[in-house]
């Protein structure tokens, strides 16, 4: 999976961390943005939106593997404690986890 890029990009763009505002969405809670590549971004908002019960969305090849790199490293943490910067990180990763899985399947068993 390319991580590196020249893109700004948000870090945690997941549907906990944007607002409506009128007919605006505003992405919020930026301390994770960074420059890199912007699949980043959209393989965690697909995660984020099919963990939501919304539709399995077409990825890249490499947003695909940004998801299976991401899922990789929430289950890694499962049995860990939580850190103490965020104390209810860890349902939030076991929700995105339940995207991911919706995500990849049909790549595992197809």
């Amino acid at each position: 999976a390319t991580i590196e890029g020249d893109a700004f990009v948000h870090g945690d763009a997941r549907g906990g961390n944007f607002c409506l505002a009128g007919e605006r969405a505003v992405w919020v809670d930026w301390s994770s943005a960074h420059i890199g590549h912007p699949d980043e971004d959209l393989s965690l908002l697909a995660v984020s939106i099919a963990a939501d019960g919304g539709p399995i969305v077409e990825l890249s090849d490499n947003a695909l593997a940004l998801v299976a790199l991401h899922s990789a490293s929430w289950v890694t943490r499962a049995g860990q404690k939580p850190p103490e910067w965020g104390p209810g990180v860890k349902e939030i990763e076991a929700h995105l986890w339940i995207g991911a899985k919706r995500l990849l399947t049909p790549y595992l068993t197809g």
